[in-house]
């Protein structure tokens, strides 16, 4: 299970993430401290988005 830091996940815009995935911002902290499974679509989905808003904050670090 994938799961992103305290610092990483302050950088992720969460309600603009739940807007775009039609969910809750509380469901999009969830996945992202990986409280919640990765296996549906909608997870990927989230954590792929996340990943990209990531590299703009972060561009020389991976995730």
């Amino acid at each position: 299970m994938e799961h992103f830091t305290k610092a990483q996940r302050k950088k992720i815009n969460k309600s603009a993430l739940a807007e775009k995935h039609d969910c809750t911002a509380t469901y999009i902290t969830l996945v992202l401290k990986g409280e919640r499974d990765n296996n549906t679509d909608l997870a990927k989905a989230i954590l792929k988005d996340a990943k990209v808003m990531l590299e703009i904050f972060e561009p020389n670090q991976e995730s």
